[in-house]
């Protein structure tokens, strides 16, 4: 978890599309932002259902699996989920 506002923004400044924002931008976003911390084998969506949530993988990992196959992970500074 982010122990500063700063920190969220920096971590935002990291994602490709949101790298050229200006300040006020990334404020926006960040105070927007949810941080939520989940345990290891969580399942955070699925294949089908429906999905509004933009996910900043800050620290881990996640796998992403279709029909129980892992086909691909993300780690830190990647993205998953509805945009």
């Amino acid at each position: 978890m982010f122990s500063s506002p700063d920190q969220k923004i920096e971590a935002l400044k990291s994602v490709p599309m949101f790298k050229h924002l200006k300040s006020s931008h990334l404020n926006k976003i960040a105070s927007s932002a949810d941080e939520v911390k989940l345990d290891a084998g969580k399942i955070m969506t699925s294949e089908g259902e429906y999905g509004r949530e933009f996910i900043l993988i800050i620290n881990g990992k996640a796998s992403i699996e279709k029909n129980g196959e892992v086909i691909a992970e993300r780690g830190p500074g990647e993205c998953i989920g509805e945009m």
